[in-house]
């Protein structure tokens, strides 16, 4: 590993990851240093909006069980009242009747 420490012969700086190191003032160092950064960027966009779409389909699926919780509530509302409506209807009818007899 001393070896690889050592100053290169090209001049370049070099950072040793692994066994090879890798250059950075040489032909293209910066050039490749650029390209992994970029994709490691693109990458982590990459991940960013998929975490994001997750969550906003997770959103809809609450929403949805909401809406679907709400309109039953709505409809058990609606029948109670109709049956309300029902009995007093039927409730007036029968005083009605029972009025003329």
């Amino acid at each position: 590993n001393a070896a690889a420490a050592a100053p290169l012969a090209a001049g370049g700086a070099a950072l040793e990851l692994g066994r090879t190191p890798v250059l950075l003032n040489g032909p293209g160092g910066w050039a490749n240093v650029t390209r992994f950064t970029a994709l490691a960027m693109a990458k982590l966009a990459a991940q960013e909006r998929k975490v994001s779409r997750h969550g906003a389909v997770a959103l809809r699926r609450a929403l949805r069980r909401i809406e679907q919780r709400l309109l039953s509530e709505a409809l058990v509302a609606m029948r109670r009242q109709a049956n309300i409506s029902y009995i007093e209807n039927s409730r007036a009818q029968s005083e009605e009747m029972l009025h003329r007899l």
